[in-house]
């Protein structure tokens, strides 16, 4: 058992002096220098800033719209009798396409028709009443001034003649009512004949035609539906034409006048289209302006998504360069440009773009080389490998 023990503590001698000795090579190891590598050079694509006429676009995508688009409505109170048309029927203008119960209607204008009959009449017998009144008037004048000259010579006369100016005045009073029943009797039958017209425009009211020739889109209410006056009951759209709604920058929009043709590309077919509407005052909150292109609706359908290509006006001896050259940092625009075999990162100023190629306002000048792409992983004063110049080039 004692040797066993012996051997143990031998082993665990000689394992220290084993970890001691590798220790110590390990510290006095010789250290090497570190050896310093050239990178190789960055090989770029070079281009060169032109300077050349430059035709811009702005390309937009919207969706189609019926041309016309109305929702009908009644003017009128009522129970709906007849519902004559369905979704997606195509009516004529003066179609008839609900019938709203007419009957009350009806007796409205029976009833006005017979006060308007009724004030005509009365009109005829106060004329005639007037005409006899005024010669009552006469023959009373005519009275008093017999017996004014009578009574001088007894109290008879003059009693009588009190008597016959009261009976003047009684009549003079007649006379001037009559004269104001005649007087105004025009005045009650206009009114009267407008309330006739307008019962009569309430029983056309009753139907609901269509203002134009188009499809019927939607049906709201059903026979025997009450309908109150202004509650869309029908939607009517006209989808033989069908128009590209958008909203253009001001730049688009200074470039377009109303009537100009263009282009629309509907599942990359090409069809002529005609700018209907332009909204000169953008819109206050998104600064947009709208504008709409008319094309025809053969084969479309609305909601299908379009396609147009605005021209802008011309950029006279504009410098450009590929899009593919901008470097966006820190929301500043950066352009790298070669001088001798290593880069200048430069700022510049943007404008409008064209297809691929990118219009510079300031910082750079026609004829200056500029790397032309993979521009993320360059830095300013970088040494590159040259390859030769090639001009910036752009599909317009």
């Amino acid at each position: 058992m004692a040797a066993k023990i012996t051997r143990f503590f031998v082993f665990l001698l000689l394992l220290a002096l084993i970890s001691l000795t590798v220790r110590q090579l390990y510290s006095t190891r010789p250290i090497k220098a570190p050896e310093l590598k050239t990178l190789p050079l960055a090989r770029i694509e070079a281009a060169q800033a032109i300077r050349k006429d430059i035709h811009p676009f702005e390309q937009i995508t919207g969706r189609l719209q019926p041309a016309h688009k109305s929702a009908l409505q009644f003017e009128v109170n009522g129970n709906l009798l007849k519902r004559l048309v369905e979704a997606g029927a195509l009516v004529q203008q003066g179609e008839l396409l609900l019938q709203m119960d007419d009957a009350d209607y009806k007796d409205m204008a029976i009833e006005a028709k017979a006060r308007l009959q009724q004030e005509q009449a009365s009109q005829t017998r106060d004329q005639r009443l007037l005409q006899l009144a005024r010669n009552n008037v006469q023959l009373a004048q005519a009275e008093v001034s017999r017996l004014t000259s009578l009574g001088k010579k007894s109290m008879t006369s003059k009693s009588k003649l009190d008597e016959t100016r009261q009976r003047l005045l009684q009549l003079q009073g007649e006379e001037a009512r009559l004269t104001y029943t005649v007087n105004t009797s025009q005045q009650r039958l206009s009114a009267l004949s407008s309330a006739l017209k307008r019962a009569e425009r309430n029983i056309q009211r009753t139907q609901l035609t269509a203002p134009y020739t188009g499809r019927v889109n939607r049906v709201l209410v059903e026979e025997g539906d009450l309908i109150t006056p202004n509650s869309s009951v029908l939607e009517l759209i006209n989808d033989q034409a069908l128009d590209l709604y958008a909203e253009v920058s001001g730049t688009a929009a200074a470039a377009l006048r109303q009537g100009q043709t263009l282009q629309v590309s509907v599942n990359s077919t090409e069809l002529t289209g005609q700018l209907v509407a332009l909204q000169r005052d953008p819109d206050p909150d998104t600064f947009t302006h709208p504008i709409r292109i008319r094309i025809p609706g053969d084969g479309l359908i609305s909601g299908m998504l379009a396609t147009v290509r605005l021209p802008l006006a011309t950029l006279p001896d504009a410098i450009a360069v590929p899009r593919s050259a901008l470097l966006r940092d820190s929301g500043h625009i950066y352009l790298f440009v070669i001088k001798g075999d290593q880069l200048e990162r430069r700022r510049v100023q943007i404008g409008i773009h064209s297809g691929n190629l990118q219009i510079i306002q300031s910082g750079l000048a026609a004829g200056e080389s500029i790397v032309a792409r993979d521009v993320a992983a360059l830095t300013d004063g970088q040494q590159v490998l040259l390859p030769k110049p090639q001009q910036a080039t752009a599909t317009q």
